[in-house]
């Protein structure tokens, strides 16, 4: 067993490097089709590993805000691609990304992530509504679903349970 410290001893932290590969388009390919619950067809994916350069953070992401701009259509477990998807500007980082996200969000979708940040891992519905002052239960779960189309939370339709999301899911 590692023993701790004594009070005030002064301990460095240990130094770890972890290199981490990029993913091949192939699997950025796979990545963002999970992110989407779609198959995604080869001339959908190309653009986007190429804008990912290997991270698969960047590819989910960015699969969801072309979805959400209405880029790509999913119906059923097929994506396909507006004519518009090629003269596109992709977004260049995933701080641009994550913006664009929010700023799509609604007002009261907005107030509810906000709101839902300090509150903890699984969020109680009724305190989150007070926080974020959004009136009535329709309004709320709306709210709530937006959220999780924009892939800021994540909801247990088993238990209707809103989370966010984990490096897992």
């Amino acid at each position: 067993a590692a023993s701790r410290p004594a009070r005030g001893e002064r301990v460095l932290p240990l130094a770890r490097r972890s290199v981490l590969v990029p993913m091949e388009p192939k699997e950025l390919q796979q990545v963002a089709g999970l992110a989407i619950s779609a198959v995604l067809p080869v001339e959908l994916a190309e653009p986007i590993a190429g804008k990912a350069g290997g991270s698969p953070l960047f590819a989910s992401l960015l699969a969801r805000h072309l979805v959400r701009v209405h880029l790509i259509r999913v119906v059923g477990s097929d994506a396909f691609g507006s004519p518009d998807l090629p003269s596109f500007p992709m977004p260049p980082t995933l701080g641009v990304i994550l913006f664009a996200s929010h700023a799509l969000m609604s007002e009261a979708a907005r107030a509810m992530l906000h709101a839902a940040a300090p509150l903890g891992q699984v969020i109680d519905q009724e305190l989150l509504a007070k926080v974020a002052s959004v009136e009535g239960a329709a309004a709320t779960q709306s709210a709530l679903l937006e959220c999780v189309a924009g892939g800021a939370l994540v909801l247990d339709e088993a238990t209707n349970v809103f989370s966010f999301p984990t490096c897992t899911e």
